[in-house]
């Protein structure tokens, strides 16, 4: 297994490799590409960021209006306040 990602016609290198675990046991891989240029919305750069802090991962009901920006303060997630 390598660490190219397939984009379109062309193959772009993985810049970062992480590890899904779940009590001790792996249950996914994925590599992301810092560099991608067709990144147009920095999602790739936002999920490194993010997955290089040690995240915590809830779910959530389908229908919910939470979006990057949200906050979580341990039991609620909180809309960001005009000007923030």
């Amino acid at each position: 297994m390598d660490d190219r990602l397939p984009m379109g016609t062309e193959l772009h290198e993985a810049t970062h490799k992480f590890a899904f675990i779940a009590e001790g046991d792996v249950f996914g891989v994925i590599s992301l590409d810092e560099k991608n240029i067709q990144d147009v919305n920095d999602v790739e750069k936002r999920c490194i960021a993010g997955l290089s802090s040690d995240p915590k991962v809830i779910p959530i009901p389908l229908d919910s209006p939470v979006l990057p920006g949200w906050t979580w303060d341990g039991s609620n997630f909180v809309a960001p306040t005009e000007g923030q």
